[in-house]
């Protein structure tokens, strides 16, 4: 994978038809080549001159290699296509029960774990439910529900440090509302503990806009705190010019194609972005006008895609900034990206998708799945997350704020602030991190 990515970066799930219509895909264009000739020939091969006979023999391994080439690409980009619809069974307004899917016994692991794990963690048996949530992500590894669940046990046990590296992790790889409030909510108390009560309330408002409740609420009594999520650690690397950047980006199975010639075929090259609105159609130059630009490339090994921006730097070298990665098989996911330049250029991101997620049937009602009762598979209902990069004199990396779309907020950057706007509430973001 690119070696710019964080590790809070969404996961990669795969679905086992997709990985099953590939490994049948490559097995194809593996069995295509040609086989070996029988030990007994046809005359007309006897009667072939011995010049004639080494030239065909000599072309054979060429044309079986060419064919086999050929073939592996098709396979790849049938595969690659593949990836950019739903798995199937995840089509909107389908489900999949969980016992009739091919990891159903790994399922079955986890749900037994997870239950034990809460049940622990009620007891206030700690270690022993840090422990069944270790079984559970075992079973299925990065799972957010299981990933909250260790955090909050953590939590309870006073190690606030893996607590929040676990919920930061949930976070990153969480499917539904409701989860990604109890997250913040989390989050606030581990910032609450160690007397950062600006951080605190922010995920308190984030986690009460997500998942409005009686304990958010509390916690907010007369703030004025937005939410919204405020960092500044964004990823970015160096390069002297567009040869180096393009040799990084193929290392990183973002561009093909042999090594460009000059300076100017490879920028061409490396500014080839994909049209997030329609991932099939051919790539076009996003290095128009002036910089930053934002440029999508595809992962040519797994299919996904990951936005960068290009921006110059002193001495005439280039900065990479990583932006974010997605997967086009989660449930129709939309992107949309738009840059506004001025005293500083803001990039704006729109990502809406309904996520796979685990629900059951409850009192007539779909509702998220509990793990003790018959559930699906399915795809959650569309969100918007907004995320806006500020960059600014005053940090090498932009200053990333992001918030859900009905949070209804905007902001504006003055000086050395950034000033964020919703109903109810206003706060000032520094450009630099404090």
């Amino acid at each position: 994978m690119p070696t710019l990515t964080p590790t809070t970066i969404l996961p990669r799930r795969r679905s086992l038809e997709l990985v099953s219509t590939l490994a049948l895909a490559l097995a194809c264009a593996c069995s295509s080549g040609s086989q070996p000739a029988a030990s007994g020939g046809a005359p007309a091969e006897a009667a072939k001159t011995d010049d004639a006979a080494k030239g065909d023999e000599a072309a054979k391994p060429d044309d079986a290699a060419a064919k086999a080439d050929d073939d592996a690409a098709k396979a790849a980009k049938a595969a690659r296509a593949a990836k950019r619809t739903p798995p199937a069974g995840l089509a909107k307004g389908e489900r999949k029960r969980l016992d009739e899917q091919p990891d159903a016994d790994a399922r079955k692991r986890f749900s037994d774990a997870l239950g034990r794990g809460r049940k622990a963690t009620s007891k206030k048996e700690y270690p022993a439910a840090i422990a069944a949530f270790d079984e559970a992500l075992a079973a299925r590894p990065d799972h957010p529900r299981a990933l909250s669940g260790r955090g909050y046990a953590k939590l309870l046990a006073g190690d606030l440090d893996a607590a929040e590296a676990d919920f930061r992790s949930a976070l990153a790889k969480v499917t539904t509302r409701e989860l990604e409030s109890a997250v913040h909510f989390n989050l606030g108390l581990v910032a609450e503990k160690r007397g950062d009560q600006d951080e605190a309330r922010r995920r308190f408002a984030i986690a009460n806009t997500m998942r409005p409740s009686k304990a958010a609420a509390a916690k907010l009594a007369e703030s004025k705190a937005c939410p919204v999520s405020v960092s500044y650690e964004g990823k970015q690397e160096l390069f002297s010019d567009y040869r180096e950047l393009w040799a990084h980006l193929k290392a990183n199975g973002l561009v093909a194609g042999d090594p460009p010639a000059d300076e100017a075929a490879a920028k061409a090259a490396a500014c080839l972005s994909h049209d997030v609105s329609d991932m099939n159609a051919p790539a076009k130059d996003a290095c128009v006008g002036d910089p930053p630009w934002v440029v999508v490339y595809e992962n040519q090994e797994y299919g996904d895609w990951t936005a960068y921006v290009i921006e110059g730097a002193d001495s005439d070298q280039l900065r990479l900034h990583y932006i974010a990665e997605w997967e086009s098989a989660r449930c129709g996911q939309s992107d949309k990206f738009t840059v506004t330049r001025g005293e500083y250029t803001i990039v704006h991101h729109e990502q809406t998708f309904g996520a796979e997620i685990d629900v059951m049937d409850k009192d007539g009602e779909v509702v998220d799945c509990d793990y003790e009762g018959d559930c699906f598979t399915a795809c959650g209902e569309d969100a918007t997350q907004v995320h806006e990069y500020i960059f600014n004199p005053y940090s090498i990396s932009p200053v990333e704020l992001s918030w859900a779309e009905e949070s209804g907020l905007t902001v504006s950057a003055a000086g050395m602030d950034a000033t964020v706007k919703g109903a109810g509430c206003e706060q000032s973001v520094p450009l630099r991190k404090p």
